[in-house]
């Protein structure tokens, strides 16, 4: 069946130039398509044991659902399903923490004292084969203050009770917790004000904290709320609040207390307040928190009382603009609390309330009014449902604010602002908004765009000009590219410079696309890149030999040049980084006068034209190029043995070499076997070949330009590491022209080019190379016959096939699909004509 619209994943699957990506395509239900990055972020979305049952649906699968688990929480449930009878499974345990090597964070505050003794052996497991471990969060307890000295050093969180006991040394009084940035306590009492002032000077940099119970209040808030004024730096705040008694007195100690801190924290932007009332009978005093209106930052707010509250409680927020999460657990609440919450919280999001029994449809109806209200969790916490409300209540609310039905829901897990990441709010998106799946996801998913639709599709949503150009870390300029530039000859700096600034993380800028016609322009272009892409750090270009052009102080960014031609006063020497390079002759890369070579240690050499004359500076180049990687000979005329033996030697002599390509032009009097041979026994580390052999008779009485003698290449039979084969040939081969590949295991990519090819040459394949799995043939002269694509249909690791002609093939639909069919991987097949393309899946 014909596939008009493929999508194409560029692989590479060696180590030799990246510059020669090979296009790998795979069937459209496939998740191959996307690449193990995407398959990762979407896994990562499911639980540790989710991911265990998972595992086993696919490769990639295996690969990629465990790649993204950095941190694991341990709880009593976890180490009951690790026990056999009061033993922990050591081997189960290590072969979670084997599957799991990302593995940076464990938290194991939530096991209570039922599973505290084995908390030393599974951490020892856990640290033995997790090497990127780097943090513990625990307890402080008896059990844990035993493995202080094995793991002190990972501890970077750690649950308490009481200043006095805990981070206090008992018996010199000195202070053993310093610059903290989350700190939570369950008890404080009157006897603790000293402790904690000398705590609050020694953490500064406090970020978070959360005191639980605060008693004595009389006492202790008067000096609480001078401390809390101190740290500058506190984001988030939770106080509880006893009362044993509750008066206008108490009351006004209260507000003056949340007063002074929130005018001297003005970085404060969750708060939460807890009231609670013990030793109290009936009471008729109402709770008020005029002080609330001081803390304009407040983004997120949490109050929770059981005694009765006034009905303003939450008129102080038309100060808070900000606030975007409201949660209110009040037992005795009453529809008034908010009645006009739609105009003192316009921009609230999320909306809790914690007592079902307190909402009334006048509640619900004063809930509706809010502009921006996404999510309305409501807690039952008794077991008769409200007999005022029915489920036509609900829907209705949802008609009238909700833009989306939240029947099928889906949550993501958000932090709007830098308060504690422990308390996580869950944010809640409609089925089909890109929103659930956070910018991460977003931004993998357009990095598969191309550059211009980035711009064209920036204006759909403000998550995706958030990310559409995040992913841009290499750009290519083009003549294209420049036209559009171009005002009157004039480059549009305005224009470029705005590209520059949108794509802030770009670090490679190639521009070797760029023709003779708009070379002039290249120095100004690259100069604003340069001005506004602050993490630039390479440019791969061409020098081209005109008067006037310069690159200036671009030369420490130059590391890549395939068009070099030697400028007065701009000599080779100038581009230390320079790593790849191209020229047209060896000569380029020495210095015109002293003959000095002026190009080293390169990684990447590709020279257009290689002659016999050139044998001394050959030499004397590989000898400073030693860690080249990949060298290409474009053209080299073979006129003596000489000059092969030569040739061959030198190339020897690069321990480093990957991947070559060699185009010869050689005579019948010259052999060329011998020479490949050598290479082949002594590269042994060679992975990648492209060989174009044109042989030529050396006759006068030769018809020119005609090959006529057979070629055989056994010296291939040598390259036995080779993973990617381009062969060439114009000349009469034989049969058993890919009979020395029976050798090459490792065979994953043939490239063939042969003019004259029968199907015999195809015909044992499948024995030779049985991991092959991209073939690409250029018919020259229609000989794929269905003789070929049997041949072809029994290779069996084969998931792609390219035939490329220049005439319509003499193949019929039905016999290509019979190939998909019998062929056990093969999922593509595509066929070129003239510049068109047909594709065929399964």
């Amino acid at each position: 069946m014909p596939m008009e619209h493929k999508k194409t994943l560029l692989e590479t699957t060696d180590d030799c130039n990246e510059d020669n990506k090979q296009p790998q395509i795979y069937a459209k239900n496939s998740m191959d398509r996307f690449g193990d990055d995407l398959c990762q972020l979407l896994l990562s979305y499911l639980s540790l044991e989710d991911r265990f049952r998972m595992e086993c649906l696919s490769k990639q699968f295996r690969r990629t659902v465990f790649g993204s688990v950095v941190d694991i929480t341990l709880y009593n449930r976890f180490i009951q399903r690790l026990l056999i009878e009061k033993t922990i499974d050591t081997q189960l345990l290590a072969t979670i923490a084997i599957k799991c090597p990302n593995i940076e964070t464990i938290d194991f505050r939530g096991m209570i004292n039922e599973c505290k003794e084995q908390i030393p052996e599974v951490l020892r497991l856990l640290r033995d084969n997790c090497l990127n471990l780097r943090e513990v969060y625990c307890r402080f307890n008896e059990t844990t203050a035993q493995l202080s000295q094995q793991f002190g050093p990972l501890v970077t969180r750690i649950n308490c009770n009481e200043l006095s006991y805990d981070i206090v040394d008992t018996t010199s009084g000195q202070l053993l917790a310093n610059n903290l940035k989350t700190f939570e306590l369950n008890y404080y009492y009157a006897e603790d004000r000293q402790l904690f002032t000398a705590f609050v000077a020694h953490n500064q940099c406090l970020k978070s904290l959360n005191i639980l119970d605060i008693y004595d209040l009389n006492d202790t808030l008067p000096e609480l709320a001078v401390q809390l004024s101190r740290l500058t730096q506190l984001r988030e705040l939770t106080l509880g609040l006893v009362f044993d008694v509750l008066d206008d007195q108490m009351s006004a100690a209260v507000t003056q207390c949340l007063r002074t801190i929130g005018v001297n924290c003005k970085g404060l932007k969750r708060l939460t307040l807890a009231l609670t009332f013990v030793g109290l009978s009936e009471t008729t005093f109402q709770i008020s928190l005029d002080s609330l209106g001081v803390y304009r930052q407040l983004k997120r707010l949490h109050i929770r009382a059981d005694e009765i509250i006034a009905d303003l409680l939450l008129d102080p927020l038309r100060h808070c603009q900000r606030l975007t999460h409201l949660e209110l657990c009040l037992q005795k609440m009453t529809a008034n609390v908010l009645k006009d919450m739609h105009i003192k919280c316009p921009r609230l999001q999320y909306l809790f309330i914690g007592y079902f029994h307190n909402i009334d449809t006048e509640s619900l109806s004063h809930v509706s009014r809010l502009p921006a209200l996404q999510m309305l969790v409501i807690a039952n916490d008794c077991e008769a449902e409200s007999a005022d409300l029915s489920d036509n209540d609900f829907w209705d609310l949802l008609s009238r604010n909700m833009a989306q039905q939240m029947e099928h829901k889906k949550t993501s897990l958000e932090i709007t602002d830098d308060g504690n990441e422990d308390n996580k709010q869950p944010q809640i998106y409609a089925k089909n908004s890109m929103d659930r799946f956070g910018d991460d996801l977003c931004e993998l998913l357009l990095s598969y765009l191309s550059f211009e639709d980035r711009f064209r599709l920036e204006c759909v949503s403000k998550q995706f000009r958030r990310t559409v150009f995040v992913s841009v870390v290499d750009i290519t300029l083009s003549d294209r590219f420049i036209q559009r530039l171009l005002i009157e000859k004039t480059i549009d700096t305005q224009l470029l410079a705005t590209i520059a600034i949108k794509c802030p993380k770009i670090q490679i800028i190639d521009c070797r696309g760029i023709d003779r016609e708009y070379k002039e322009h290249i120095p100004e272009v690259l100069s604003i890149f340069r001005d506004n892409c602050r993490h630039l750090r390479e440019i791969y270009c061409n020098i081209w030999p005109i008067s006037g052009q310069t690159t200036g102080s671009l030369e420490a960014l130059i590391t890549r040049i395939v068009g070099f031609w030697p400028i007065q006063g701009r000599p080779l020497s100038l581009y230390h980084r320079l790593s790849h390079l191209g020229i047209i002759n060896i000569r380029f890369a020495f210095d015109c006068k002293s003959d000095q070579l002026l190009a080293k240690n390169l990684h990447k050499f590709e020279l257009k034209f290689y002659a016999d004359s050139d044998i001394d500076r050959w030499s004397a180049f590989v000898a400073q190029n030693q860690c080249l990687q990949s060298l290409a000979v474009k053209e080299f005329v073979f006129l003596t043995q000489e000059a092969v033996a030569e040739l061959c030697g030198q190339v020897l002599r690069l321990p480093h070499l990957r991947e070559l390509t060699l185009r010869l032009l050689t005579y019948s009097h010259i052999p060329i076997n011998h020479s490949l041979l050598t290479i082949g026994v002594n590269c042994k580390q060679l992975q990648r070949l492209s060989l174009d052999v044109t042989q030529r008779a050396f006759s006068i009485t030769a018809i020119p330009d005609k090959p006529v003698l057979q070629i055989a290449l056994d010296s291939l039979g040598y390259y036995r590491r080779l993973k990617w084969l381009r062969l060439e040939v114009d000349a009469v081969i034989i049969d058993q022209l890919l009979d020395p590949l029976r050798h090459c295991k490792r065979l994953t990519h043939l490239e063939l080019y042969i003019k004259e090819m029968t199907a015999n040459v195809l015909k044992n394949l499948h024995q030779y190379c049985p991991r092959l799995q991209y073939l690409f043939i250029r018919d020259m002269n229609n000989t794929i016959d269905g003789e070929c694509l049997s041949h072809i249909s029994r290779l069996p690791a084969l998931q792609t096939l390219v035939i490329d002609c220049h005439k319509d093939i003499d193949l019929l639909d039905i016999d290509l699909n019979a190939v998909l069919s019998s062929s056990p991987k093969l999922k593509t097949i595509e066929i070129r004509v003239n510049n068109e393309k047909k594709f065929y899946s399964k």
